[in-house]
C-alpha cells in the first residue's frame, strides 16, 4: 500500500524515468508512510464445515469506485453493488449461505447490511452475527452473518443462479482534493467490500465435497520489528487419487503496488524482494492474474476491484494422496526484519486477510456417478400387471464401501412379489420372503471400489388392482456405507398407471 501523498507520482511510475525516481524518493524521506507494519486482528480459525454431494460457489464485489484524478484512491460510497452466481446445477439446493462485509470505519462499526436474492427479494438490515475492529491505518471493521434461513426459499427460476446485491453499508472513502491530492493520511487505505458463500447439495453432482471456512480478519505489514507474516492450518479432510482441491480467499485493502514506497513500477524489472503472497502447503499460489508475489492486487471475477480480492485457485497436485492437511501462510514483505532500517526494501503492503475456504474431493465410496441406477420396466401398466425393478449399485469412488446397506420402499400402490429378488443373478434370500428385503435395508456387504464393483439387485412386483389410471407410482432407493458419511439417494424411477 502507498502512503496516501505518494498517489500522483506513483501514476507516473509504471516505467521508471530519473524525474520518477526522484518524485518517488523525495516524497518517501519528506512524508510519513501511511503504513503501521504488524500482525494484527482476528487470527483465523474454523468458522464452518461441510461434507456435501455438491460443492460452494462465491461472489462478492466492491463498494467503492475509484477516483479519476486518483485511480488508486477509492473516493466514492456506492450505494450498492452486484455479485453473480451462474455456476451451480439445475438441482441444487441450498446447505448454507454466509454474508461478509468489511470496509474502513466512520467512527463506527456498520452491523447491518441490506441483502437481494436472486429472485429479487430485498433483506433490508441483514444483522451481523460477529464483528470484528482493526486499530490500523484509521480503523476498518470486519462482519458476518449466516444468511441460510433468509435464502434458502429464494433461489429464484434458476436454481439460487443469478444477481445478488448488497449496499446500504456505511464506510469512510478516501478525500482527495481536485488535483488528486489526499485530504486525510490513510486516504489509499479506504475501502469497502463484501462477499457471499453458497454451499449447496445436488443430486446430479459426482463426487462428494468437504468445504471447510476459516474466518479471521487479519492485518498484515513488515516493518523493522516484525515480519508481517501469519500462519493456520486445515485440517479434517482425506484427499483421494486423482482429487480436485480449490480454495479461495477474500483479501482487502491490497492494490496493485507493491512495498512502501512501491518497488514494482517496471513490468519488466519485477521487484525480486517486495512481497504480498499466500501459500498453500509451501507454495505461492499465482495464476495469469495474480502473481506469486502480488497476490492482493485488486483482483475478482469481476475483473479489477481496488481494495478487494476475491480470487479461487486450483491446489490439487499440492496435495497428496491420503493427506489430512494442509498449511497456509500469508504474509507481506520478505521475512528480513531490520530494526535499524525503518523502510526496507521489500518491505510489502500493508492488507488485509479475511475468510479463507477450501473445497476438496472426500477419499470416499462414490454411488453417484452414472453406474448406479434404479430403472422400472415397463415404465406404463395395467392394474395386476407386474413389472421388473432394477438397482445398479456401483462404487464409483476411491475407497471401499464396508456394510453396503440398501433401502427401497415400494410406493403404496406396487407390492413386492414373494421370493423374486435376485442379486447378481443369485437368491440371497431362501425361501419365499413375503416382504421385499430391501424394504427396512439390505446389506451387499463390502463394496470394493476396484475391480468387482457393482452389484445388480432385480425383484418384481404388481400394480395393485383399483389404482386408478393416469396414477404415477415413484420409487428411489437409498445407499449407505461405514465409509460413505453421507446416506446417497438415487434416482427416481416412475410407473404410470394404464
Amino acid at each position: 500500500m502507498l502512503s496516501a501523498e505518494q498517489v500522483n507520482c506513483s501514476r507516473t511510475l509504471f516505467r521508471p524515468t530519473r524525474f520518477a525516481e526522484y518524485c518517488l524518493g523525495l516524497l518517501w524521506f519528506v512524508i510519513p508512510s501511511a503504513a503501521s507494519a504488524f500482525v494484527a486482528g482476528d487470527a483465523h480459525r474454523l468458522y464452518a464445515t461441510h461434507q456435501v454431494q455438491g460443492g460452494v460457489v462465491v461472489t462478492g464485489n466492491t463498494l467503492m469506485a475509484q477516483s479519476v484524478v486518483a485511480p488508486q484512491v477509492n473516493a466514492v460510497l456506492l450505494d450498492q453493488s452486484a455479485g453473480d452466481v451462474r455456476a451451480l446445477p439445475f438441482d441444487a439446493e441450498l446447505e448454507a449461505a454466509y454474508l461478509f462485509w468489511s470496509g474502513s470505519t466512520t467512527g463506527r462499526t456498520d452491523r447491518t447490511v441490506d441483502l437481494t436474492a436472486a429472485d429479487g427479494t430485498r433483506f433490508n438490515d441483514v444483522a451481523a452475527d460477529r464483528c470484528v475492529t482493526v486499530n490500523n491505518l484509521g480503523g476498518f471493521f470486519y462482519c458476518r452473518a449466516n444468511v441460510t434461513d433468509r435464502l434458502r426459499d429464494h433461489g429464484g427460476p434458476s436454481r439460487f443462479n443469478g444477481t445478488y446485491f448488497v449496499g446500504d453499508l456505511d464506510a469512510s472513502p478516501g478525500r482527495i482534493q481536485a488535483d488528486g491530492m489526499c485530504l486525510d493520511e490513510f486516504c489509499q487505505a479506504k475501502y469497502a467490500a463484501w462477499s457471499l458463500v453458497l454451499v449447496y447439495r445436488s443430486n446430479s453432482a459426482r463426487t462428494i465435497r468437504d468445504v471447510f471456512i476459516h474466518d479471521g480478519f487479519r492485518n498484515l505489514d513488515e516493518d523493522q520489528n516484525s515480519a508481517g507474516i501469519d500462519r493456520f492450518t486445515i485440517r479434517g479432510f482425506d484427499f483421494p487419487d486423482g482429487g480436485d482441491a480449490r480454495l479461495t480467499f477474500f483479501g482487502l485493502e491490497g492494490d496493485s503496488f507493491l512495498g512502501v514506497p512501491p518497488q514494482d513500477t517496471d513490468p519488466f524489472e519485477p521487484c525480486n524482494t517486495c512481497f504480498d503472497y499466500l501459500e498453500f502447503n509451501g507454495t505461492r499460489l499465482s495464476d495469469a492474474l495474480n502473481p506469486p508475489n502480488n497476490l492482493f492486487n485488486s483482483s475478482s471475477p469481476g475483473g479489477f476491484t481496488l481494495g478487494m480480492d476475491l480470487d479461487t485457485f486450483n491446489v490439487s497436485r499440492l496435495l497428496m494422496v491420503g493427506q489430512t492437511t494442509a498449511s497456509i501462510e500469508v504474509g507481506s514483505g520478505d521475512g528480513i526484519v531490520n530494526r535499524f532500517n525503518p523502510q526496507p526494501a521489500g518491505g510489502g503492503e500493508s492488507f488485509f486477510l479475511g475468510y479463507v475456504l477450501l473445497s476438496v474431493d472426500r477419499n470416499a465410496p462414490n454411488f453417484s456417478r452414472d453406474g448406479t441406477r434404479l430403472d422400472i420396466v415397463p415404465d406404463q401398466a395395467s392394474p395386476t400387471e407386474r413389472v421388473v425393478i432394477t438397482l445398479r449399485v456401483s462404487n464409483e469412488g476411491t475407497r471401499d464401501a464396508p456394510n453396503t446397506r440398501v433401502t427401497l420402499r415400494l410406493p403404496v400402490g406396487l407390492t413386492y412379489l414373494p421370493g423374486s429378488i435376485r442379486v447378481d443373478n443369485q437368491d440371497p434370500v431362501p425361501g419365499e420372503e413375503l416382504v421385499s428385503p430391501l424394504r427396512d435395508g439390505f446389506n451387499l456387504g463390502n463394496l470394493r471400489f476396484q475391480g468387482d464393483n457393482d452389484r445388480i439387485i432385480t425383484f418384481r412386483a404388481a400394480i395393485d388392482a383399483g389404482v386408478q389410471p393416469g396414477t404415477r407410482l415413484t420409487a428411489q432407493g437409498q445407499i449407505t456405507a461405514d465409509t460413505l458419511d453421507v446416506a446417497v439417494q438415487t434416482n427416481q424411477a416412475t410407473v404410470t398407471v394404464l
